[in-house]
């Protein structure tokens, strides 16, 4: 990617188009572990902690912050398109029965660099959303081998939509979403859902 297309101000501006895991509140290992599990994805580059950092020797996250949202930035390639910059954070949230999310995230000002992006983003109008919700899609599968989760969620600004212990077949209809083996069989849903892996559906 160019450093100076990274550096751009501009390109970071607008909503995430994301990866949302939700992890049980303070539990900073599966969250880190999660975390460095995104970094290690060999069509990914980074992390660093601040963007001026672009292009030096990366390191993987040592430790998660309480009271910080533990930004950290790189950069993807998507199949043939052009590298977008790209970043880690995380929403912990401070209600007693809220979650801690890891959150891998694309600004909109950065998909504009590579797509014909259309708003509000729907794959009806954005079909090459289709390769960025496949790529998701295999970061959360390798991600729950190594940290394993109950629901994620892919999607603009998704995390703490819903959460697990709310979650119902009818919220499940707007699509989006990969629930644990575990978590599908206490809903009682009218169709059998996908299997992604020997974990998720």
């Amino acid at each position: 990617m160019q450093k100076s297309e990274f550096l751009n101000p501009e390109n970071w501006y607008g909503s995430y188009y994301e990866l949302a895991i939700e992890y049980p509140k303070g539990d900073h290992l599966k969250s880190l572990n999660a975390l460095n599990s995104i970094w290690q994805n060999d069509k990914i580059v980074g992390p660093w902690s601040k963007k001026d950092a672009f292009g030096s020797t990366s390191q993987l996250v040592e430790y998660i912050h309480s009271d910080k949202l533990n930004q950290y930035y790189g950069w993807v390639q998507f199949d043939t398109y052009k590298p977008i910059g790209c970043l880690t954070l995380t929403v912990l949230e401070a209600d007693n029965d809220g979650s801690d999310w890891i959150c891998f995230c694309i600004p909109t000002g950065m998909l504009e660099l590579a797509f014909e992006v259309e708003y509000p983003l729907l794959l009806n109008t954005n079909p090459w959303l289709h390769t960025i919700d496949q790529f998701f899609l295999q970061c959360a599968i390798v991600i729950n081998e190594i940290s394993p989760f109950d629901l994620a969620i892919i999607g603009e600004a998704v995390s703490g939509f819903v959460h697990s212990s709310k979650i119902t077949p009818d919220i499940l209809q707007n699509g989006g979403y990969i629930l644990s083996k575990e978590l599908v069989n206490t809903l009682e849903m009218d169709l059998a859902p996908t299997v992604l892996s020997k974990h998720l559906r």
